[in-house]
């Protein structure tokens, strides 16, 4: 197999999600192809971060083909905090010029080494994040991904982490300039939406004190495009505030084109939901 063509090769290995069943059919071609022909990689183990390192070094004689390229290569990172860990993920990212989307789940705070290159070869659409620091968008790496379009901004269930939520500076006008939609705790959320053509905001949060929701208002109001906005919500705290709720997000807002509501079991932890859940019953959509 090892001599077969590229295009025979992309068809061998980009139908397959198993990594070691890949390398079963022939350790060579596992070794030499597989970051150019997956869409997503899942790191879940120090010891997975190492041979997809030592996978993707060993690619570069294969970038003169490139037809067996996706569009897109999505790397999802789930492993503990390491300043070694995450340097190494800098040099994986240096040899994906193909990634449109990285989902990391692990604190930003701890991920700075990863992000002190701004010479990274892709055009990012996609960012997600679990745990940010208080400087998140004041790196460099948030300031020179100018491609950005979609944010997603969650909160791990530590609470050292979560303690940072109400300390995060607001991004400078030129930081995610193309960006289209935010989801993520209310508390981060309001401070990205000023200034920036956003038309979809995705809320999951137990916004339920009275201080809470003029400052969404307010938030809100300060976008540039027509709004569809989604509210996940204890229905114990608000059931009976939905009116007054919709009234006021309405006259402060008048560009909103869809406002959706939606509960979760009451014996479900909003704090630690989802950030895109499967709603459990729409209470309100008005469109």
């Amino acid at each position: 197999m090892r001599n077969l063509p590229c295009e025979r090769l992309q068809i061998v290995a980009s139908h397959s999600n198993n990594l070691p069943a890949l390398v079963l059919v022939n350790k060579h071609i596992h070794r030499c192809l597989a970051v150019t022909l997956y869409r997503r990689i899942d790191f879940s183990t120090e010891s997975n971060t190492k041979a997809l390192l030592n996978t993707l070094q060993k690619s570069w004689a294969l970038r003169k083909y490139p037809q067996v390229f996706y569009t897109t290569l999505q790397i999802h990172l789930v492993f503990g905090h390491s300043e070694r860990l995450c340097a190494m993920l800098g040099e994986v990212l240096m040899l994906t010029p193909n990634t449109t989307e990285i989902p990391l789940i692990f604190d930003f705070s701890d991920a700075q080494v990863t992000w002190k290159r701004t010479e990274y070869p892709f055009q990012l659409r996609i960012l997600g994040i679990s745990g940010v620091s208080k400087d998140f968008f004041s790196t460099d790496f948030a300031q020179t991904r100018k491609t950005i379009e979609h944010v997603d901004l969650s909160l791990p269930s530590d609470s050292r982490l979560r303690k940072l939520q109400n300390f995060v500076a607001a991004p400078e006008p030129e930081v995610f300039p193309k960006l289209k939609s935010v989801r993520g705790m209310r508390a981060l959320v309001q401070h990205i939406l000023p200034g920036r053509p956003i038309s979809s905001v995705s809320l999951w949060d137990t916004i339920d004190k009275k201080k809470a929701v003029p400052l969404l208002i307010e938030a809100l109001s300060k976008t540039t495009a027509p709004l569809h906005v989604g509210l996940g919500m204890s229905p114990n705290s608000w059931y009976k505030r939905v009116r007054a709720f919709f009234s006021n997000i309405s006259c402060a807002h008048g560009s909103i084109r869809t406002l959706k509501l939606w509960f979760c079991p009451p014996n479900r932890d909003l704090d630690s939901a989802p950030l895109d859940p499967e709603p459990v019953y729409v209470f309100l959509q008005v469109t």
